[in-house]
């Protein structure tokens, strides 16, 4: 089992960068700069900084090819649903064929519309024993979403990039000083992650605003004490 702390893996040469990630607050944008931050050939060093990605040069043709999504090493999965087991099924394909530019393949797992059961058990089956030179990041969801055993595979990345914060710490911290105001402003800035789209929602339809039971519900979640969706359900009983 990995270790799923930040300050690990906070800087680090590209040498040691680890097979699997989850980065809990990334986008699709984030995910691209951090393969060209390993790809390109033009850059002065290739440490890399998660909580700073700097991407690459920006120009080669390796850096193009990564930002207009043809790069040959590098796969994006995503869905407008959830991803399911035909997607694991691409990805074992791709992790089958040799690397073009150099010795690794990239691939990128977008589940902001979910990824399934069935699917999160089969791609298990990958990051138990990555095939050589295959890196995967997810992107899109927190580690809650995910089973047990393929979170264990992975290396959690909490933080939210752009201005180098550990978003949780300070969701937490507003929580427990009892700051719905600042919960409200928190879950707003997740327009891309379901956690905070749920949570906002339930707020302004259940008129929970200003409510105990929000903010328990926002403790047990962001904590990783619940199952999220047993929580959601309980929240919205009246």
């Amino acid at each position: 089992m990995f270790i799923n702390q930040l300050s690990d893996y906070g800087k680090m040469k590209l040498e040691e960068l680890r097979q699997a990630y989850l980065f809990e607050y990334a986008n699709l944008d984030i995910a691209k700069k951090l393969v060209a931050n390993c790809s390109c050939g033009q850059t002065s060093s290739h440490d890399i900084n998660f909580r700073s990605i700097k991407g690459g040069c920006g120009i080669c043709p390796v850096c193009k090819m990564i930002e207009n999504g043809s790069y040959p090493n590098m796969l994006t999965i995503n869905s407008a649903d959830a991803i399911g087991i035909d997607a694991i099924r691409t990805i074992r394909n791709f992790t089958a064929l040799k690397p073009c530019y150099d010795k690794k393949n990239y691939i990128i797992i977008d589940c902001k519309n979910g990824i399934t059961i069935v699917a999160q058990n089969a791609l298990l089956k990958m990051l138990e024993e990555p095939p050589d030179g295959s890196y995967f990041f997810m992107i899109g969801t927190r580690k809650s979403y995910l089973i047990p055993t393929v979170l264990s595979r992975l290396i959690v990345i909490n933080e939210y990039f752009g201005n180098g914060r550990n978003i949780d710490e300070e969701l937490k911290s507003c929580i427990l000083k009892k700051d719905y105001n600042e919960l409200l402003r928190y879950t707003n800035r997740w327009n891309r992650n379901r956690l905070g789209y749920e949570l906002i929602t339930i707020a302004k339809e259940s008129s929970l605003i200003i409510s105990e039971k929000l903010i328990n519900a926002a403790i047990l979640i962001t904590t990783g004490n619940s199952n999220i969706k047993l929580t959601l359900f309980e929240l919205t009983k009246h």
